[in-house]
């Protein structure tokens, strides 16, 4: 480093970090090893001081209800999204189909304008299905992804969802739960 400051730098900012890391050279230092370590006696302080509240069996039991359906709501709209760019790639492809029986009864016909304008649409039908084909395969990975993540939430959360429903069964009716057996019966009549 060269000890010649000049004003060119556009800011004084870098001037003084350069003259305080020559007067102190070790400030730049890292150390991961210690700085994991008072990581490690901070977390212990925390959660000393903050002991993790073990959470009521209806609460948990309905935060996981809660979980599984917006995990199958989500199946289910991708599948859904999935289903519907299938319908429009195929109705493209179909679109396409009969543009070209128009084009070639009109160049048939020997109307080659027509024609020309027939074979216009086919090419844009043509780009507008390639884009549908695209967005048809990511859809397709969105729905697999959305599938895989149902399938892991119900392997990891399914047999304690299963426990906790057997413990909600066996605990006395509540006020809500009454109030929300009421609000059902009132709903099919």
């Amino acid at each position: 480093m060269t000890n010649i400051i000049t004003t060119t730098e556009g800011s004084y900012l870098g001037l003084a970090f350069r003259a305080n890391l020559e007067k102190n050279p070790g400030l730049m230092k890292f150390d991961v090893e210690q700085f994991e370590e008072d990581q490690k006696k901070h977390r212990a302080a925390m959660n000393a001081a903050n002991p993790p509240k073990i959470e009521p069996v209806r609460v948990e039991f309905n935060r996981l209800r809660g979980q599984l359906f917006d995990h199958q709501q989500h199946a289910k709209a991708m599948e859904i999204r999935v289903n519907n760019e299938a319908g429009n790639v195929h109705e493209f492809e179909r679109r396409i189909t009969a543009v070209l029986k128009l084009k070639k009864e009109h160049e048939d016909a020997g109307n080659l304008l027509g024609a020309r304008s027939y074979e216009h649409q086919a090419q844009q039908l043509e780009n507008e299905l390639a884009d549908a084909r695209d967005r048809l395969v990511k859809d397709q990975r969105y729905n697999a992804a959305a599938a895989r993540g149902l399938r892991e939430w119900q392997q990891e959360h399914g047999p304690r969802l299963k426990e906790l429903q057997k413990e909600v069964a066996k605990l006395p009716e509540n006020n809500a739960d009454t109030h929300a057996k009421e609000l059902e019966g009132s709903f099919r009549k």
